[in-house]
């Protein structure tokens, strides 16, 4: 079911982004937002893993200065609507989708951020887009060489990549690899919310683990660019899932003239939805 998406893009000047399907780009608020910025994170495992975790970065809104990839100069603020009270409203938005490496030269993503040849040969993958960042090295930003495997189905929402070169000093993620994650297991989600600068936000829940089907539902406060995101166990920091989709994230307020961002309480709206990381095949 397709649903409406609330200033759901990242850049105005996006269509390809702004065509996808709603409930594939739409995350929400749960309870109390629990989003830092991974540098300013106290959870040391966390940012240990925010290492590994990539944006994916249209090479069309990239120039290269002196050897430095030059971020858009685009906020939250400006280039969604949202009110400049809106968390993180001054900070820059550079990506459209989340991804993170489970080898140094194999990226995983959502289904839906990478479908095919061309999203493969027109984005750079970059790692350490924080909240100071305005242009990134040569080691920091990665091509993708070819695509492994690729599902965008009713089964499954999910994209291994491989990469020209490999991470060099980042660390892969572990991910499960038989069974299933509990009811009572704490989440963590890493990725770039709303195009932002890498996010850590822990204190998630499981809400429903569906042992028939490929996904399980979370409450995790993610938005439009965590699609790929790793969900993390914060018991055992191995990956659970891929973050692909759920409830929208935005909300006009009329009286404000602006966005703000939609807030449920726990238990309330849709939860957002994960890729069990089992259902994927072994990378090559």
């Amino acid at each position: 079911m397709r649903k409406k998406l609330t200033r759901g893009i990242l850049f105005l000047s996006i269509a390809a982004f702004a065509a996808q399907s709603a409930e594939r780009v739409s995350k929400v608020i749960y309870g109390t937002d629990t989003r830092t910025d991974a540098a300013l994170s106290t959870n040391k495992d966390l940012r240990n893993l925010a290492i590994s975790v990539a944006g994916r970065l249209r090479k069309s809104e990239v120039s290269v200065i002196g050897g430095l990839y030059q971020l858009p100069n685009t906020t939250l603020y400006s280039s969604m609507g949202v009110c400049k009270n809106e968390r993180f409203a001054a900070q820059r938005v550079a990506v459209e989708c989340s991804g993170f490496l489970i080898a140094p030269d194999v990226l995983v993503t959502a289904g839906h951020c990478v479908e095919d040849a061309n999203d493969c040969a027109s984005n750079y993958w970059v790692f350490d887009f924080l909240y100071t960042t305005k242009s990134l090295a040569e080691d920091q930003v990665f091509e993708c060489k070819e695509i492994i495997s690729q599902q965008l189905n009713s089964k499954n929402d999910y994209a291994i990549i491989r990469l020209k070169k490999k991470a060099l000093g980042r660390t892969p993620l572990v991910r499960r690899t038989s069974g299933s994650i509990a009811l009572t297991d704490p989440l963590a989600v890493i990725g770039h919310p709303s195009g932002l600068p890498l996010k850590i936000s822990d204190g998630g829940k499981v809400r429903n683990v569906n042992t028939t089907k490929n996904f399980f539902v979370s409450e995790l406060d993610t938005y439009g660019g965590n699609s790929g995101s790793p969900v993390i166990n914060s018991k055992t920091l191995k990956v659970e899932g891929i973050l692909v989709r759920g409830e929208t994230d935005y909300v006009y307020n009329a009286s404000k003239g602006c966005s703000v961002s939609k807030v449920c309480a726990t238990g309330t709206c849709r939860g957002e939805d994960v890729q069990k990381i089992t259902a994927l095949p072994a990378a090559k």
